[in-house]
């Protein structure tokens, strides 16, 4: 006698063996399968963007099928779409981590099992403050392939900052350094020249926090 412990999204292979007792002739077979914990699962489309443009709506594609990866079967209906996501609070020390509803809705799911939705990330996702004198990574995504493209930093009016990217790929990651000339805010202007003139560009404005170049510390020497 054996028992068979299943661990859920395995998969196990099964040998059977007949013997005929009148005959004596022998058969056998094996087969593959897997166990589920449900009868469906939720796949995210993997040509969805791993990023986002602050303001603009960003597009969620995912499919409803078996959890064998097969397409699910009648009777179909309405499926209720529950997206979270996590972040991490730092007090002090302590580092909390937290999670919060994204998105949630009930939509109808056809024989396909797409799934398209518009949602707009939340307000916190597209601000934050950067520091002086550190630094700050930058990720430029072109759709075409080009030698080069060009930066310009922008504050109070003025260029600050500029330069021009290699870009050997359709993404490249860039470090630049954040100074004190660039508080409050900088807007970081990036853009290439298409063959015939044409200007693409795309800009992002970050705000910088103001804080003292030097240290600085005031004391008194009065006696009562």
């Amino acid at each position: 006698m054996w028992f068979l412990y299943p661990s859920f999204g395995t998969s196990y292979s099964l040998f059977v063996k007949v013997n005929e007792t009148v005959t004596g002739k022998e058969a056998n077979d094996t087969t593959i399968f897997q166990l589920y914990t449900s009868k469906t699962k939720v796949v995210f489309s993997q040509s969805m963007p791993s990023t986002f443009k602050p303001g603009l709506k960003y597009t969620i594609m995912l499919r409803i099928e078996k959890s064998d990866g097969s397409s699910i079967e009648s009777p179909l209906g309405t499926a209720k779409i529950i997206i979270t996501y996590k972040y991490s609070v730092k007090v002090k020390e302590s580092i909390t981590t937290k999670t919060k509803l994204f998105f949630t809705k009930a939509v109808a799911v056809d024989k396909s099992g797409v799934v398209i939705q518009q949602v707009s990330f939340p307000k916190h996702a597209e601000s934050g403050t950067v520091y002086p004198g550190r630094k700050l990574q930058l990720t430029v995504q072109v759709t075409e392939k080009i030698r080069s493209c060009y930066y310009k930093m922008f504050s109070k009016g003025t260029i600050v900052q500029q330069g021009i990217f290699a870009m050997n790929r359709l993404s490249r990651k860039q470090t630049i350094r954040v100074t004190h000339k660039m508080t409050p805010s900088f807007r970081i202007l990036v853009y290439y020249v298409r063959r015939y003139g044409e200007i693409v560009a795309d800009a992002v404005i970050f705000s910088v926090k103001d804080i003292f170049r030097n240290k600085v510390m005031i004391c008194d020497d009065l006696r009562e």
